[in-house]
């Protein structure tokens, strides 16, 4: 009888449930908790010690949400303990360092943050594939997108190049390309609101580009996943230590002129079969190994290996 307790940010009612879904379809028994909630660490101390949890699953990604003397009490009851960050920043979290030796691992999913903890390790976020389905209507985006928010030229090590790569882009494919998210003012749209308006978003393209603000070995914003999972052709820019195939599941690049040239080559209907192919290629990759479900039964899987 497996019992786990979910503690984090991904605790949320419908339609944004997706990763409470996956648990409860993987263990015996399950409650989730919100950081939100005004008294998270008195409720997770209460909870656990009367569910007596044989794994503890915390999201927090911030300081001072669930209080370290929390842990510790948590810890009392025998619970196999994770904390886990889906995100990065431009170094390893302080608190996640303070708190690892009173958790049993501390997981990431980048291997730079991974190696920075001494019981560091590796877990990759997962994408619902019922949300993001390459079956679904489809918005009226353009052939060439890039879904992701501008915070300016400095916020993180990509940004900078995020942005030369929208003013180019736009320049050379005028009503062809258009960037989707926050503060690019091109009036392409925002779906950052809705998972199901953002997954037509996905669909309606022919295709979508891929940058994150970092990288880092093994690292990528789940945006790939989602736009992978909804049958979308993705061009994605290079990171070391990538799971996906050049020419199988994506087609990579690395500088703006390959971006260019690779753009102008798939935008020739000659070349749409081959498009097609490597979109459906990657919907089966990323449905195979980086749902939800992957994702619990990948952590099942560490607390399995404990002894």
């Amino acid at each position: 009888m497996l019992k786990i307790l979910h503690i984090g940010l991904m605790v949320a009612p419908p339609p944004n449930d997706s990763s409470c879904k996956a648990f409860r379809a993987n263990c015996d028994h399950y409650i989730g908790l919100s950081t939100g909630s005004a008294n998270v660490n008195t409720e997770a101390i209460a909870i656990t010690q009367k569910f007596k949890p044989d794994i503890i699953f915390m999201q927090i990604q911030a300081p001072n949400v669930i209080h370290l003397e929390t842990v510790k009490a948590m810890k009392e009851t025998g619970a196999f303990i994770v904390n886990w960050n889906g995100d990065i920043r431009h170094s390893t979290p302080q608190w996640m360092i303070d708190m690892a030796p009173y958790v049993d691992r501390t997981l990431f999913t980048n291997y730079r943050d991974a190696g920075n903890v001494g019981n560091g390790g590796f877990l990759e976020i997962g994408y619902d594939p019922k949300i993001y389905s390459p079956v679904g209507g489809k918005l009226p985006c353009r052939d060439v997108a890039f879904f992701g928010n501008n915070y300016g030229a400095n916020m993180f090590p990509l940004s900078r190049f995020r942005i030369e790569m929208h003013n180019l882009l736009t320049k050379q494919f005028p009503g062809v390309y258009g960037a989707y998210g926050n503060n690019w003012g091109n009036g392409a749209g925002n779906y950052n609101h809705s998972q199901a308006q953002e997954a037509s978003a996905y669909r309606g393209c022919k295709m979508a580009i891929n940058v994150s603000h970092f990288e880092e070995e093994g690292y990528s914003s789940d945006r790939i996943l989602r736009i992978l999972g909804s049958g979308t052709f993705c061009l994605c820019k290079a990171y070391p230590g990538m799971p996906y195939i050049d020419g199988v599941h994506v087609k990579v690049w690395d500088t703006l002129p390959e971006l260019l040239g690779l753009i102008r080559h798939y935008m020739n209907d000659a070349n749409k079969d081959e498009r097609d192919r490597i979109a459906r290629q990657g919907e089966e990759f990323v449905r195979g190994k980086f749902t939800f479900d992957n994702m619990v039964k990948n952590l099942i899987g560490i607390w399995k290996q404990k002894s």
